[in-house]
């Protein structure tokens, strides 16, 4: 009698496989003669720390620990029969480069689709010139790796999503790498470089997310794009003050920005359904301006707010949160809130004035709000006052669940 796994369809069992640790996945093997091979038409193939590799935190063992993940991939890589339509490598050893080499130009010639190279021990991996030369690929991540396009870099036409972390790459090269994906979705950049400015030209671009010293950014024609996340580098009390967007806001359905990064930054944002800014000053009346008109201008369709706040009391600033509550406009699909604020002074309870201003506009605006967190230093004086304002707030939402944390050191934006 057959079990009803066994008899599943192909891709079903295929998707299963792909979420175990490939040796895990060959260890199916032995169940039955039905699981012999299947592992080896595996479509997805995740080379990471699940492999069972062991690994020695003494760097003198570094080639140890590349060369039982090595054995591992080319027994993988030798035996499989089948279309490897994603490859992924997640190692903390320092990656030998004739190795990975071998095993690109091996998925390159297969039509690989997902390649993702996660390494961030040793010098840079420079890519091969082979990997561009893929056309399959849709979606590209890389950890530490540097290269030089070929000079005459025919693109790739079916590259839906790029991310590269930690990279080394001039500023002309990358440029000719977006230009030359005419469907990219999605380009994440987490890296410092050594240049200042960035011309992105990408028309089917949606995502754009980038974390990097760049002063200037310069979007052309991505008229399509509907999330933006920006962390700059910059004080909070130094804005960057260069940063042209252009008119390409106006279908924006997602924004995350570090809290500098208001002041000057376009505010018809009118389609806006999730807002996060980090690490905004309450002492800056124009950067509290921007935030403000972004809310009135996005509040009929935002349903999620993040703020992280860094509270001091500034007298304007606190007249100008108070007459917001004077204006009539409505949060009428805001499901989830979050603010945290570190005071930047001695005295906790006055920093949290202009805030609080903030949380008794959301809480009386709001009639569908579901969940608000709080976050503040755990001290009992401001504990206390906190709980009494908050409880003496109107509340147009009969189903508001109140949360309430210390704010944990270090004081970053999360993924939220």
């Amino acid at each position: 009698m057959s079990d009803r796994i066994s008899d599943l369809p192909w891709d079903i069992l295929d998707n299963i496989l792909g979420h175990l640790p490939i040796k895990d996945a060959v260890r199916t093997s032995i169940l039955s003669r039905k699981w012999r091979y299947k592992w080896v038409d595996l479509s997805k193939v995740v080379v990471d720390n699940r492999c069972g590799v062991p690994y020695f935190e003494d760097t003198d063992n570094d080639w140890l620990n590349w060369d039982h993940l090595a054995k591992v991939v080319y027994k993988v890589l030798l035996a499989h029969r089948g279309q490897i339509d994603k490859f992924v490598l997640s190692t903390q050893c320092v990656v030998h480069s004739s190795d990975l080499d071998c095993w690109i130009a091996f998925l390159c010639r297969n039509g690989v689709k997902e390649l993702i190279l996660d390494s961030n021990r040793g010098i840079e991996y420079k890519l091969p010139s082979c990997l561009f030369s893929c056309q399959q690929l849709s979606c590209l991540r890389l950890t530490k790796c540097s290269f030089v396009t070929p000079l005459e870099l025919n693109g790739f036409s079916n590259l839906v999503s790029l991310q590269m972390e930690s990279c080394i790459v001039q500023k002309e090269v990358l440029e000719n790498l977006i230009s030359s994906c005419p469907i990219l979705e999605t380009l994440k950049l987490f890296c410092s470089c050594d240049f200042d400015h960035l011309n992105i030209r990408a028309p089917n671009l949606k995502s754009l997310c980038i974390s990097s010293n760049f002063m200037s950014i310069y979007l052309e024609n991505c008229v399509h794009l509907t999330e933006l996340c920006l962390y700059m580098s910059g004080n909070f009390n130094m804005p960057l003050d260069t940063v042209p967007l252009l008119g390409f806001v106006s279908h924006l359905e997602r924004l995350d920005l570090y809290g500098h990064l208001l002041n000057g930054f376009p505010v018809a944002c009118d389609n806006l359904k999730f807002l996060e800014l980090s690490e905004i000053y309450f002492g800056d009346l124009d950067a509290i301006s921007v935030f403000l008109s972004l809310l009135g201008r996005s509040s009929s369709n935002l349903k999620a707010l993040c703020i992280s706040a860094i509270g001091v009391f500034q007298q304007d600033v606190y007249e100008l949160m108070t007459a917001q509550n004077q204006l009539s406009y409505c949060f009428n699909q805001l499901q989830t809130v979050k603010i945290s604020v570190r005071c930047h002074e001695e005295d906790d309870i006055r920093c949290w004035k202009s805030e609080l201003e903030l949380i008794r506009l959301v809480l009386a605006r709001s009639p569908v709000l579901e969940k608000m967190l709080v976050e503040y230093k755990d001290q009992e004086d401001c504990d206390r006052w906190l709980m009494r304002e908050l409880l003496s707030f109107e509340r147009a939402s009969a189903k508001l669940l109140f949360q309430y944390s210390s704010i944990p050191p270090p004081f970053y934006p999360d993924e939220w």
